[in-house]
């Protein structure tokens, strides 16, 4: 596989990662608080997607304070936790979670803060030759996919694989599914796989259907693969799902045309490629690093072009 797709598939691995929630558990969980707290919480938490991390924090904290659910006080100091984080007040968060009161959800939230620092080794040691299988029926697939990502992150391939397909014996849903498999692809492109496993891993997501991008990523990372090998009807076939999906955003219009450009300049097709890239500009509304890569591709195509 050549560098530059290698460096395009990491690049995709580590955006479909973005999508993944920090704290599992609690989403795993939502449906069993109460009405008033889940109202509580989601007034905190558009404090926290606003950036308003130091409101949100107070929110959460308040919140935590006033209930005796242990699920509810876990969620909320938890994600008070995560606010502290995003302001670098490591040591203020890992305070926070050594209060909650149960203490599997504890260690959980703990997992969750070290795995936001990136500090891999420190979530090995919690984890480390423990049966995982035997926590707390809520924590486990949270606790499988920590592991797997401080293994792959470690250099550590083999168990990484284990511990991520593990983690899907633990859940039902097709997202938490589809993240486990979004982590094995991240795995795999670490460990320099073959593109047929890698295309096959992609397949797992798109079978999938989940929300949220990753089936987006996947279609996109599939396309790049087959061009990578020069099977061009097959790429083209995996940007036309992509072009399909139902109520698809301008972001992903945007990428699919940019896409089917790099399929046809690949083949010299100058023409149709150049084509693609301009209407891909046509889409004022996709992120402006998106456009930015249209330009640049349509402006080093007409270069070569004269």
């Amino acid at each position: 596989m050549r560098v530059d797709v290698w460096y395009a598939l990491w690049k995709l691995v580590h955006d479909m990662k973005k999508l993944i929630p920090t704290f599992l558990l609690i989403s795993s969980v939502i449906s069993t608080l109460n009405a008033g707290y889940i109202t509580e919480r989601t007034a905190a938490m558009e404090l926290m997607t606003a950036g308003k991390n130091q409101e949100a924090a107070e929110a959460f904290i308040t919140s935590a304070e006033a209930t005796t659910n242990d699920l509810q006080h876990a969620d909320a100091l938890t994600n008070a936790a995560l606010c502290l984080q995003r302001l670098k007040r490591n040591e203020e968060a890992m305070a926070l979670v050594a209060k909650i009161r149960s203490v599997p959800l504890r260690e959980s939230a703990e997992l969750d803060l070290l795995k936001g620092a990136r500090n891999w080794k420190c979530v090995m040691d919690k984890t480390k030759d423990k049966d995982l299988s035997a926590w707390p029926e809520k924590v486990i697939f949270q606790a499988y996919l920590a592991r797997g990502q401080a293994e792959t992150a470690l250099g550590q391939h083999k168990d990484a694989e284990v511990d991520l397909l593990r983690a899907q014996e633990f859940t039902v849903s097709p997202n938490n599914k589809a993240i486990s498999w979004a982590l094995i692809a991240e795995n795999a492109v670490r460990a320099k796989a073959d593109s047929q496993k890698l295309l096959d891993i992609y397949a797992k997501i798109c079978a999938l259907k989940p929300s949220g991008g990753i089936h987006q990523r996947a279609l996109v990372a599939r396309a790049k693969l087959f061009l990578d090998t020069n099977q061009y009807e097959q790429a083209l076939a995996e940007v036309a799902a992509l072009e399909a999906m139902p109520s698809i955003q301008a972001q992903w219009l945007c990428t699919a045309q940019i896409n089917y450009g790099d399929i046809y300049a690949k083949q010299g097709k100058v023409v149709e490629a150049l084509a693609c890239y301009k209407k891909a500009l046509t889409i004022p509304t996709a992120a402006p690093e998106t456009l930015k890569e249209a330009q640049t591709k349509a402006s080093a195509l007409e270069n070569t072009a004269k």
